[in-house]
């Protein structure tokens, strides 16, 4: 009766799934036994049913989060929901839904990426998409839809801002070392390498000429 009552009142402040309230029935340091007993009994009161639980949590997550099926799938597989009910869960996230989930997600990295290259702004989609558990077919529909272009001008100002950058902060190695160490940053981080070298020429000129 006490090990119930624990139950019940661990279960009126939120769903839980069976795995869950087995966890916190064994923190009260109660025996295996009783803890059998109280799960079945909540099975049968319809208090603890991991099917619901997982539909329920799938559609929050996907009203609430911009988190991909990938993502809240490992979420349910650590609460203890079988693969069978998950995937019975992840219907209640339609495609449509993620596409507008992770169309915001990318529209947000756009945002942040701004004095990034081009090129690794469209990484950047990539791997938070994916990182969120996103597909990576998802991945390239958004950047599709999306449909980026390369503002030349603006790709130019964030290699000059770049390149400046990197060239201070390494202004105490040879020169030789300098440029190549800061075209190799430059070259990860998805910018021209000829534009660069330019860029440099003319750092290199004014450095001299101070």
């Amino acid at each position: 009766s006490k090990a119930l009552n624990k139950a019940l009142d661990y279960l009126s402040y939120s769903l839980r799934t069976e795995k869950e309230t087995r966890q916190k029935l064994a923190k009260e340091g109660l025996e295996d036994d009783i803890i059998e007993t109280v799960v079945k009994k909540l099975t049968k009161m319809k208090l603890l049913n991991d099917s619901e639980y997982a539909k329920s949590y799938v559609r929050t997550m996907a009203k609430t989060t911009d988190k991909g099926p990938r993502f809240i799938a490992n979420s349910l597989k650590e609460k203890g929901i079988s693969l069978c009910d998950t995937e019975d869960a992840l219907l209640e996230y339609p495609a449509e839904m993620q596409l507008k989930n992770a169309l915001k997600l990318a529209a947000k990295t756009v945002a942040k990426s701004k004095k990034k290259s081009f090129n690794e702004c469209n990484q950047k989609i990539t791997q938070a998409l994916l990182n969120k558990g996103y597909s990576s077919e998802l991945a390239s529909q958004v950047r599709q839809s999306l449909n980026l272009t390369k503002d030349v001008d603006q790709e130019h100002e964030n290699l000059r801002l770049e390149t400046e950058k990197l060239w201070h902060k390494n202004s105490r190695i040879d020169l030789k070392k300098r440029r190549n160490k800061i075209k190799a940053a430059l070259f990860r981080k998805g910018f021209d390498l000829y534009e660069c070298d330019r860029i440099m020429d003319e750092l290199e000129n004014t450095e001299t000429e101070t």
